[in-house]
């Protein structure tokens, strides 16, 4: 039944291109919070709840 219904289907390659786009997003999302640069920021941020008013 399933493979009947997708051997015909043209709409399977929707799917696969919502995967590789979240895929993308996700690891430009996961590079960019690891970058070097943003160490500093990362290290001044972690240190504002303890900062006096």
């Amino acid at each position: 039944m399933f493979r009947d219904f997708f051997s015909s289907s043209n709409l399977l390659s929707l799917p696969v291109l919502s995967m590789l786009m979240f895929i993308a997003v996700f690891a430009v999302a996961v590079a960019w919070s690891l970058a070097r640069k943003r160490k500093t920021y990362y290290e001044r941020m972690s240190r504002l709840p303890l900062e006096e008013d």
